[in-house]
C-alpha cells in the first residue's frame, strides 16, 4: 500500500492467535522446535525465560515424550 500524501510504501503483517489445545502434533513439535532454537539475546528478547517451561512442559506432555527446558 502507498500513502497518498508522503507516496511511502506501508507493510503490515497479520497475526493470528490460536489456543495451544487448539494445535495439530505436528504444530506442536514445530513450536518446541522454534522454541528449543531461540538461544541467547533471541530467547530474553520474547521472553522464553518466562513461559518457556510452562509451554514445553505442555508439549511435553501432548507429544509423550521428554523436550528440554527452554
Amino acid at each position: 500500500m502507498r500513502l497518498e500524501k508522503s507516496d511511502a510504501v506501508l507493510f503490515t503483517v497479520r497475526t493470528y492467535m490460536q489456543p495451544l489445545t487448539e494445535l495439530a502434533q505436528e504444530e506442536i513439535e514445530g513450536l518446541v522446535s522454534q522454541i528449543e532454537s531461540w538461544e541467547g539475546e533471541m530467547g530474553v528478547y520474547k521472553g522464553v525465560q518466562n513461559w518457556g517451561h510452562l509451554v514445553l512442559g505442555w508439549c511435553r506432555e501432548q507429544m509423550g515424550r521428554d523436550i528440554k527446558k527452554a
